[in-house]
């Protein structure tokens, strides 16, 4: 199975259980890999045989715009949602979500989950 990542997205979202994170926001990190059978863009050279990662960022940007959530299994499983919706090329997708600093009483560099949810 082949595999396209995207590494790094950073976004300010509203994203947590306290009422300031959720009014304030905070930086996370989004790292995507989806995983599909992409011979066919590898042999044609031709955008509409791939998985077009500009469609990939509309999707995950939009969805960091529109929404607050308490918990980042909650914004996790959303994108990973939405883009199996999006991109019938992709079989698999796993999605990493990095909350930057959360507050906490000891310094943090920051909490992940990674989530991996394939097509039925």
């Amino acid at each position: 199975m082949d595999v396209l990542k995207l590494e790094g997205m950073r976004y300010r979202v509203r994203l947590g259980f306290l009422p300031e994170e959720r009014y304030l926001g905070g930086e996370v990190r989004v790292n995507v890999s989806l995983f599909g059978d992409f011979q066919k863009a590898g042999n044609t050279d031709k955008i509409e045989d791939a998985v077009d990662y500009r469609k990939v960022v509309t999707i995950i940007t939009e969805e960091v715009v529109h929404e607050t959530f308490h918990l980042l299994e909650t914004f996790a499983e959303k994108l990973a949602k939405h883009l199996l919706e999006a991109l019938p090329q992709v079989q698999q997708v796993e999605v990493t979500v990095r909350k930057s600093q959360p507050p906490l009483p000891v310094i943090l560099d920051g909490v992940e989950v990674t989530i991996r949810r394939k097509r039925p």
